[in-house]
């Protein structure tokens, strides 16, 4: 079957349900970087991945799509009740209740499960390569569109909320991200390397989100020296990010409009201008 009407059919089956049921559980404990948004993001960059995947030749099974829809969608869910890293565990049993719940059968239960609980181990170890002999490796494929969720100013926002919500202080905050980041970008250029235009999409987004840490981590040296400028650049922006996650903003789109409606400063008011284009175009 042509892989554009295997995923056309498995979206058409799956993809309302699966995004409604997780709209449900992040409205009652809003992530706005992490949310429903968040899942329909990472099963678009799984799609467009398998896309690329065919075209080297490599066979893609309807089961194979059926399984990565559905982890897409639960990798994060077990945020709401954990949002530590180690959240992988609490998401599979978040599927597991979905799956009893909803009593259909599933391509293959376990293989789903497993990416779930493991999707977060970002050692990567015993993941196994993307593709080999048994077809494809879904825990790989969504441990990597998790990671390209990651990049560009969608992984700027994401990357300051949930580390701020774990408690990082600010002064820490950019070298555990810019750490963090590289083992990301590492991953996937050992994933994806024989897809030349994944590589070609995505790592200009790296680059917009290391650079943005690396000048963030810059100005706290010089906010350190100086004793001033807090309120503009980088870090003006993970200030108003902070201001937003403390205060419960329920989505992206949101926050940036409160942002731009209320600040004057140019480099935060075009940030989050440009961050809403941008989420909204992936969504």
């Amino acid at each position: 079957m042509n892989i554009n009407n295997i995923l056309a059919e498995t979206e058409k089956r799956w993809q309302d349900e699966l995004f409604g049921y997780v709209r449900d559980l992040f409205s009652r404990e809003p992530i706005p970087s992490h949310d429903h948004y968040h899942h329909l993001r990472v099963w678009k960059y799984a799609a467009g991945l398998l896309l690329e995947i065919d075209k080297t030749g490599k066979e893609i099974q309807p089961g194979d799509v059926e399984d990565l829809i559905i982890a897409c969608f639960f990798h994060d869910t077990g945020l709401v009740e954990n949002n530590g890293p180690d959240h992988g565990k609490a998401s599979r049993r978040t599927c597991e209740e979905y799956f009893n719940r909803r009593g259909t059968t599933i391509h293959n239960r376990k293989r789903v499960l497993e990416a779930i609980g493991k999707h977060d181990d970002k050692t990567y170890q015993g993941a196994g390569p993307l593709y080999d002999n048994t077809g494809l490796n879904i825990l790989r494929a969504l441990a990597v569109c998790d990671d390209l969720d990651a990049f560009g100013r969608t992984g700027v926002y994401r990357y300051a909320e949930i580390y701020l919500m774990r408690g990082i202080p600010m002064e820490d905050l950019g070298l555990k991200i810019m750490s963090n980041l590289s083992g990301r970008f590492a991953n996937f250029i050992a994933t994806c390397s024989f897809l030349p235009e994944i590589i070609r999409l995505h790592v200009p987004r790296h680059n917009l989100t290391e650079d943005f840490y690396r000048n963030y981590n810059l100005q706290l040296r010089l906010i350190e020296k100086k004793g001033s400028g807090s309120d503009t650049g980088p870090v003006g922006v993970v200030r108003e990010i902070f201001r937003h996650t403390m205060s419960g903003t329920p989505d992206i789109p949101s926050v940036a409009d409160s942002v731009i409606g209320s600040h004057e400063n140019h480099y935060i008011t075009e940030f989050f201008s440009e961050l809403k284009k941008e989420v909204q175009s992936e969504n």
